[in-house]
Protein backbone atom coordinates (compact mmCIF):
# COMPACT_ATOMS: atom_id res chain seq x y z
CA UNK A 1 0.00 0.00 0.00
CA UNK A 2 1.22 3.51 -0.84
CA UNK A 3 0.26 7.20 -0.16
CA UNK A 4 -2.11 8.58 -2.67
CA UNK A 5 -0.32 8.64 -6.15
CA UNK A 6 0.03 12.04 -8.43
CA UNK A 7 -0.12 11.32 -12.13
CA UNK A 8 -0.17 14.00 -14.83
CA UNK A 9 -3.05 14.20 -17.38
CA UNK A 10 -2.09 12.21 -20.15
CA UNK A 11 0.63 10.37 -18.71
CA UNK A 12 0.91 6.38 -18.20
CA UNK A 13 -0.22 5.08 -15.08
CA UNK A 14 2.07 2.00 -13.92
CA UNK A 15 0.61 -0.66 -11.65
CA UNK A 16 3.03 -2.33 -9.57
CA UNK A 17 3.14 -5.43 -7.54
CA UNK A 18 5.90 -7.72 -5.77
CA UNK A 19 6.58 -10.77 -7.75
CA UNK A 20 5.27 -13.76 -6.17
CA UNK A 21 6.48 -17.42 -7.57
CA UNK A 22 3.05 -19.02 -8.79
CA UNK A 23 0.88 -15.78 -7.76
CA UNK A 24 -2.27 -14.85 -9.60
CA UNK A 25 -2.90 -11.07 -9.99
CA UNK A 26 -6.17 -9.07 -10.40
CA UNK A 27 -5.87 -5.14 -10.95
CA UNK A 28 -9.11 -3.32 -10.46
CA UNK A 29 -10.42 0.18 -10.78
CA UNK A 30 -12.20 3.41 -12.29
CA UNK A 31 -13.32 3.15 -15.60
CA UNK A 32 -14.55 -0.65 -15.75
CA UNK A 33 -9.98 -1.10 -15.74
CA UNK A 34 -9.47 -4.92 -15.17
CA UNK A 35 -5.88 -6.52 -15.79
CA UNK A 36 -4.68 -9.84 -15.09
CA UNK A 37 -1.23 -8.73 -15.20
CA UNK A 38 1.13 -8.30 -12.21
CA UNK A 39 2.28 -4.92 -13.46
CA UNK A 40 -0.18 -3.34 -15.97
CA UNK A 41 -0.11 0.03 -17.50
CA UNK A 42 -2.72 2.28 -18.60
CA UNK A 43 -1.33 5.01 -21.16
CA UNK A 44 -3.09 8.46 -21.55
CA UNK A 45 -4.61 8.96 -18.19
CA UNK A 46 -7.07 11.01 -17.69
CA UNK A 47 -10.19 11.97 -15.06
CA UNK A 48 -11.55 8.90 -15.93
CA UNK A 49 -8.91 7.43 -14.75
CA UNK A 50 -8.23 8.50 -11.29
CA UNK A 51 -9.75 6.83 -8.12
CA UNK A 52 -8.73 3.45 -6.17
CA UNK A 53 -6.86 0.63 -7.65
CA UNK A 54 -7.61 -2.50 -6.15
CA UNK A 55 -4.89 -5.39 -6.26
CA UNK A 56 -5.88 -9.12 -5.34
CA UNK A 57 -2.95 -11.49 -5.03
CA UNK A 58 -3.70 -15.53 -4.95
CA UNK A 59 -1.02 -18.08 -3.75
CA UNK A 60 -2.24 -21.58 -4.41
CA UNK A 61 -2.59 -23.22 -0.81
CA UNK A 62 -1.65 -19.61 0.90
CA UNK A 63 -4.85 -17.69 0.27
CA UNK A 64 -5.86 -14.17 -1.24
CA UNK A 65 -4.45 -10.97 -0.25
CA UNK A 66 -5.93 -7.72 -1.47
CA UNK A 67 -3.99 -4.11 -1.68
CA UNK A 68 -4.64 -0.90 -2.77
CA UNK A 69 -3.82 2.40 -4.13
CA UNK A 70 -5.50 5.55 -4.68
CA UNK A 71 -4.32 7.38 -8.00
CA UNK A 72 -4.98 10.99 -8.85
CA UNK A 73 -4.79 13.08 -11.97
CA UNK A 74 -3.20 16.57 -11.96
CA UNK A 75 -3.67 19.11 -14.53
CA UNK A 76 -1.47 19.65 -17.70
CA UNK A 77 0.79 22.79 -17.38
CA UNK A 78 0.87 24.49 -20.92
CA UNK A 79 2.14 27.88 -22.04
CA UNK A 80 2.09 29.83 -25.35
CA UNK A 81 5.11 31.81 -26.68
CA UNK A 82 4.32 34.82 -28.93
CA UNK A 83 7.71 35.03 -31.02
CA UNK A 84 8.24 37.63 -34.17
CA UNK A 85 10.43 36.21 -37.16
CA UNK A 86 12.10 38.66 -39.45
Amino acid sequence: STPTATICDGNTIKLVADSLLTATYEWRGPNNFFSNLQNPTIPNASALDAGKYELKVTVPGCGSQVDSVFIAIGGVVRSTVTQTIC
